[in-house]
């Protein structure tokens, strides 16, 4: 039978953090086991990267501030680059206008925050006025098209007369859009009898969430709507 002698007193050190060392005083009614987890300096540096991934995803994800010179192939770019940034700042937009050339083809064409323009007064009862959303906003931008055939911005206003809500921008109907993967889908599943709820939240689980999908869950209703009246 070994005696006590000839058992080492420790084992060797464990270089992998995170995992137990048992140290063995020789004594079997002795045992401690101690706890290497990761230090500090380790957490830190953990939540360093983390953080600095995050940072990279939203750098990745970020809109660049609308410039005067920047191109576009067409005006329908110029108008989705406009909303993405509308949707990241917090407001909504609006096509402000448009002009023809001599050969009637559309020449220029402005885009703008859809609280510009004057206040109208719609209603009869003037002790009961209803909210205006029109407060002569600034903010707009124009583009025109080149003899090469590309749209630039030839003018740009960034500056806003009224606070903006990136946390709502979402729920701004120029920011709700229906792709024709999920416009088949629900029209799919309303042939079949599913419910537009059972959809849509279908649809925000494999989006990963509500705020995940650049839609409402009206805006489907009114999308099944519509084709039913077809």
């Amino acid at each position: 039978m070994m005696s006590s002698e000839s058992v080492p007193l420790t084992l060797p050190p464990n270089k992998e953090c995170g995992e137990q060392e048992e140290v063995w005083s020789g004594d079997s009614e002795h045992e401690e086991e101690v706890w290497c987890g990761p230090s500090s300096k380790d957490c830190d540096e953990i939540e360093t990267i983390e953080d600095g991934k995050e940072e990279t995803e939203n750098c990745e994800h970020k809109v660049e501030e609308p410039k005067v010179g920047m191109t576009f192939d067409t005006s329908d770019e110029a108008y989705l680059y406009y909303l993405k940034y509308a949707n990241q700042k917090g407001f909504a937009v609006a096509k402000r206008s448009s002009r023809k050339g001599r050969d009637g083809n559309v020449r220029h064409v402005g885009f703008e925050c859809c609280r510009a323009g004057k206040a109208r007064v719609r209603t009869s009862n003037p002790v009961k006025p209803r909210p205006q959303t029109k407060i002569e906003c600034p903010a707009h931008v124009n583009v025109v098209i080149h003899p090469d055939g590309k749209w630039r911005l030839s003018h740009v206003v960034l500056k806003h007369n009224h606070e903006q809500s990136p946390a709502k921008a979402r729920y701004f109907k120029s920011n709700r859009v229906l792709d024709e993967h999920v416009k088949r889908k629900l029209e799919l599943n309303d042939q079949a009898g599913i419910r537009v709820y059972k959809t849509y939240d279908s649809l925000q689980i494999e989006a990963g969430g509500p705020d995940k999908l650049p839609f409402l869950k009206k805006d489907c209703r009114n999308h099944l709507d519509k084709v039913r009246r077809l």
